[in-house]
């Protein structure tokens, strides 16, 4: 305490009465800090009393404990207000019950998941089963974790969540508790069961997310399949999709029948120009895109059968083939497209099979006939050319006369002869046609005569 009599008056107001004594003291909180003070005046001079001094210390104390229950309840409200905050913007449902079993407190997913079910038909029977029997049974201090419940929601659809409830403690023991008290009987009563908390958690997202990896998992796995398969098979095996025929998935055989590494996701017709790979027809015309059977059976959803193609690579190799193309209605498949529109893309298994060899054996046998159907040329010509002169010289009276079954064999054997002859123009007629070397004539003919 300060007793004086100031004969300045600074930070007086103006017209402020004259202070001759003075009595203050200061306000200190529990850490000794100072957080003001008391100050009192009085126009006589010694005005104040030692017990005026010892009221004034027992007033400011009692102000500091004032003031500092003040501080400490709007800091107590403050933080209340946050965790309401926290408490309300938590996404998980969050239910207080107490002892008695009633809602003490909820925020607002819970309140909203509790509304949705009220609304239900079976609500009622759905909160009683998963919200007040799970926290009756935490009241009795025992854990409910991971319970299923399917909830329907505002759009009509139905989400997932796990129902988890726990038993609330607080601490009900003073904190003066004797340090060599029985650590079991001190745990049990400084933490009592004072409510349950109930915790509804949304687990539709990750379930789906879930079901998409096991989705993507299991796809991956037919189709490594599917390419194990596909590898063994000696013929030409690819999968395409989209109009333009882009890679998803190709054999060792395509490659080595491409003579390239077709990239997965790449056109068709990227591939072919980027390697200077050309399709010809069997006619030896070069095919444009849309007359390829690939292209056609993705475009068109074709399905090519027995297509004879001929692909010749950069360095003039050629390669026969019999293309059979089946489209496939398939999901999209090729990376780095849009997929926003979910779209299904059509799509085909392209089998090409090298006929090379049985183009030769085909050649091979065209030879063959041809030189036959010549070599029989000759014994034909001889055999009629004596037939005809045995009938004739016989006719003239050169040598016996022939029976009349003699004859009719010469005859026969004479128009066998002409069959003989008409088979082996037919057939060189055949080798000319398969090499292209068939000459027509053109001549007008009577068609009323086949009338």
């Amino acid at each position: 305490p300060l007793v004086g009599l100031p004969r300045t008056r600074p930070g007086v107001p103006h017209g402020h009465p004259l202070v001759r004594s003075f009595l203050g003291t200061p306000l200190l909180d529990r850490e000794r800090q100072v957080r003001g003070g008391l100050l009192l005046g009085h126009t006589d001079p010694n005005c104040f009393t030692p017990e005026d001094e010892a009221l004034l210390i027992g007033l400011a104390a009692q102000a500091a404990v004032a003031l500092e229950n003040t501080r400490r309840d709007r800091a107590a409200q403050a933080r209340a207000q946050e965790l309401d905050a926290i408490f309300e913007t938590i996404v998980d449902g969050i239910t207080l019950i107490d002892p008695q079993g009633n809602i003490r407190s909820e925020n607002g997913t819970a309140r909203r998941l509790r509304e949705q079910l009220q609304a239900s038909p079976e609500g009622e029977r759905v909160i009683e089963e998963h919200l007040y029997t799970p926290a009756h049974r935490a009241l009795k201090d025992e854990a409910v974790q991971n319970i299923s419940v399917s909830v329907p929601d505002n759009h009509n659809e139905t989400r997932d969540y796990t129902v988890n409830a726990s038993p609330l403690r607080f601490p009900t023991t003073p904190l003066s508790v004797p340090l060599q008290q029985d650590e079991h009987h001190s745990s049990h009563t400084s933490k009592s069961i004072s409510g349950a908390v109930v915790v509804w958690h949304d687990v539709t997202e990750a379930r789906r997310l879930l079901l998409e990896r096991r989705v993507h998992a299991e796809t991956e796995a037919r189709r490594a399949l599917l390419q194990l398969i596909i590898e063994e098979l000696p013929s030409s095996v690819y999968l395409v999709q989209g109009q333009d025929a882009r890679l998803v998935l190709a054999n060792h055989a395509a490659t080595m029948l491409w003579g390239e590494q077709w990239p997965i996701g790449e056109p068709m017709h990227e591939f072919l120009a980027r390697n200077g790979i050309r399709i010809f027809g069997v006619d030896g015309r070069a095919l444009d895109a849309p007359q390829l059977a690939t292209i056609r059976a993705v475009q068109a959803s074709e399905t090519i059968r027995q297509h004879q193609e001929v692909i010749r690579h950069a360095d003039g190799t050629t390669f026969p083939v019999q293309v059979n193309a089946v489209p496939l209605p398939l999901p999209m498949l090729a990376p780095g497209k849009n997929h926003a529109a979910q779209e299904t893309a059509h799509a085909a298994l392209v089998v090409h099979q090298d006929v090379t060899a049985l183009k030769e054996a085909e050649l091979a046998k065209d030879e063959f006939i041809g030189l036959a159907a010549h070599e029989l040329q000759t014994p034909l010509a001889i055999l009629k050319g004596f037939v005809q002169t045995l009938v004739v010289e016989t006719a003239r009276g050169k040598g016996p006369e022939l029976a009349e079954w003699q004859s009719e064999a010469l005859q026969e054997i004479d128009q066998a002869t002409i069959r003989l002859v008409n088979l082996t123009e037919d057939l060189l007629d055949i080798t000319r046609l398969q090499a292209g070397q068939l000459e027509m004539h053109l001549e007008p003919i009577d068609l009323i005569q086949y009338v």
